[in-house]
């Protein structure tokens, strides 16, 4: 199966939103809630086992971290 993790930042009125969305055709699913996320895993299943596209999810939490993670790299590359 094609489906693969993505991380990118999604942020909306302060609550953690988490998002997968197709890279071929325009299909995209959105949840506010972690307790929803098995909801999101079905919903991008469903999508690549009917279309054969590739899904991209992204968390806002992970990509918070990521991003400290990359701005301390880049200052440390800076100095």
């Amino acid at each position: 199966m094609s489906i693969r993790p993505m991380i990118v930042v999604a942020r909306r009125q302060s609550r953690i939103v988490t998002r997968a969305y197709c890279e071929t055709c325009d299909w995209s699913y959105e949840i506010d809630d972690r307790d929803e996320r098995p909801v999101l895993d079905r919903a991008m299943i469903d999508h690549h086992a009917e279309t054969g596209h590739s899904v991209v999810a992204e968390d806002a939490a992970a990509c918070a971290a990521n991003e400290r993670a990359e701005s301390t790299t880049d200052q440390k590359r800076n100095c």
